[in-house]
């Protein structure tokens, strides 16, 4: 399989996790249910990541995933394990669409 679709395929993934997040059926463990990490996460390290690919930067920094990550944790008092629409808060539902969003942007970059 070409590096791009699997790129694509993986990127599809990402965006179903938080396409299942906002509907209240999914979670976030962070890297360890992101098949984009699972792919190309190693020792600090995101080599050859569509998104850091697209950023210049390691573990989704300069995309709406840091944003997310931080209300999950202040807002919501999250281990990062379990992040997730918490009840039916506008932030969260908010904030997992701009990580859908960009993802299905970079999917149609692809």
């Amino acid at each position: 399989m070409k590096k791009k679709d699997k790129d694509r395929l993986l990127l599809a993934e990402g965006m179903g996790k938080f396409a299942r997040i906002r509907e209240g059926s999914g979670n976030d463990e962070g890297p360890d249910n992101c098949a984009l990490c699972e792919e190309y996460f190693d020792d600090g390290k995101c080599n050859g990541c569509p998104i850091m690919d697209k950023t210049g930067l390691v573990r989704c920094l300069d995309t709406p995933y840091p944003a997310w990550e931080e209300h999950q944790s202040i807002e919501h008092d999250s281990d990062f394990k379990d992040m997730r629409i918490y009840d039916d808060c506008p932030q969260c539902k908010a904030l997992s669409m701009k990580e859908f969003n960009f993802l299905a942007a970079l999917f149609s970059e692809l």
